[in-house]
């Protein structure tokens, strides 16, 4: 069992209750009422995707999180290079460690590898900007609508 429960295939809580479990489970998540529009939209975004995918916020589940974000929307891989730009991003790299970050990525590959096949594998991308109108639909549905299995 999961430590939350947008993290179980099965979560019936909705996307926005899975939102607010996700921000209220970790300590340091960015702020969108701080950051600057483009970055708070992009931030946003991104924490809908780790709660759609089942991810946290360890450096592991990041990269998980990344990949399903680059495979599995429709956020796209130029988009996703953008976002490595913002400032806010490269003061998250700075403060793990790019050594860290590498390290932890290499460590999951092959679990990276099950994302991208399990991206595939999916109905059709999830909208990573305009997903308003799932935050009161279950996860669960969510996931049976677009053939999210959760790595």
């Amino acid at each position: 069992m999961q430590p939350f429960s947008y993290q179980e295939q099965g979560a019936t809580l909705s996307l926005q209750a899975g939102l607010e479990e996700y921000r209220s489970g970790f300590t340091g998540l960015l702020d969108e009422s701080e950051l600057p529009s483009r970055a708070a939209r992009f931030f946003r975004a991104h924490d809908i995707c780790h709660v759609v995918f089942g991810c946290d916020t360890s450096v592991s589940q990041e990269a998980m999180a990344d990949t399903w974000s680059v495979f599995g929307t429709s956020l796209g891989f130029g988009t996703y290079l953008d976002y490595l730009r913002l400032p806010q991003a490269n003061n998250i790299f700075r403060q793990v460690g790019y050594g860290r970050t590498a390290w932890e990525t290499l460590r999951v590959s092959p679990r990276l590898v099950q994302v991208m096949i399990r991206a595939r594998q999916m109905a059709r991308p999830w909208p990573f900007w305009d997903n308003d109108r799932y935050l009161d639909v279950p996860l669960k549905k969510i996931r049976e609508e677009f053939n999210i299995r959760l790595v």
